[in-house]
């Protein structure tokens, strides 16, 4: 499922009867090149922990979980806690 398609995220978010919070300042991170960077700038190893506040329905999540030992992934909507739990479904770490 690729995350950063605003049409697969509009699909998820009416699955899920719900929206981006302006006042949790949620955003949707769509543009891969930008993923790309984030992941090529935090240098993660296989042995790394990776703590994510906000990790929204999981776009950068999904990057993160497939080069870390371990993520740590605090969500405060619990909207999308619900959407996350199902675009990370595969990944054990």
């Amino acid at each position: 499922m690729n995350l950063t398609s605003p049409t697969i995220i509009k699909e998820l978010l009416k699955k899920y009867e719900t929206r981006a919070s302006k006042g949790l300042g949620q955003n949707f991170l769509i543009d891969e090149n930008v993923l790309r960077k984030i992941v090529e700038a935090g240098d993660i190893k296989k042995t790394d922990t990776i703590l994510e506040v906000g990790p929204g329905i999981g776009v950068l999540t999904k990057e993160l979980a497939s080069r870390a030992k371990k993520i740590i992934a605090v969500e405060k909507s619990s909207a999308m806690q619900t959407i996350l739990k199902e675009t990370i479904k595969d990944f054990k770490n």
